[in-house]
C-alpha cells in the first residue's frame, strides 16, 4: 500500500475523444475543484466555480446542491433504470417552458458537478 511519503505525484489530464470535455488534476497543497460548465440551454448556461475544498465549504457551498436533468431525458432514465428515486425535492428538473422544481442557488448546476468530484475523489 502506497503512503502519502511514497506516493507519486504528477499532473492527469483525460479528456473526451474530441478534447471538448476533460478533467485535470494536479498535485497541490490545498484541495481546490475549479470547475466550469456550459450547456446549450438559456436556464443553465455557463457556470464557474472555483473553491478551496474544507469541511466548511463542503458544507456551506457544496453539500445542499442537487443533480438536475431535462424532463425530456426522465422517461429514457428510468427505463434504463436510472434516478428511479428522484423527485422534485432531489433535483432540479427543466420543463420546456421553465424550471419543474426551482434551483436552490443560481449556480446550483456547476455546484453539483463540483460535489460530484468531491465524492468521487473521496
Amino acid at each position: 500500500m502506497a503512503t502519502a511519503a511514497s506516493a507519486q505525484t504528477r499532473t492527469v489530464r483525460v479528456a473526451s475523444p474530441n478534447g471538448r470535455r476533460f478533467v485535470l488534476v494536479e498535485p497541490s497543497d490545498v484541495f481546490e475543484v475549479d470547475y466550469s460548465i456550459d450547456f446549450d440551454h438559456a436556464l443553465v448556461g455557463r457556470q464557474r466555480l472555483a473553491l478551496d475544498i474544507t469541511e466548511e465549504t463542503f458544507r456551506e457551498e457544496l453539500s445542499s446542491a442537487r443533480t438536475f436533468c431535462f424532463l425530456k431525458d426522465v422517461e429514457a432514465m428510468r427505463s434504463r433504470g436510472l434516478a428511479l428515486g428522484g423527485s422534485l425535492e432531489s433535483a432540479v428538473v427543466i420543463g420546456e417552458n421553465g424550471f419543474l422544481s426551482s434551483p436552490r442557488m443560481n449556480d446550483e448546476f456547476v455546484r453539483h458537478k463540483a460535489l460530484d468530484v468531491v465524492g468521487d475523489l473521496a
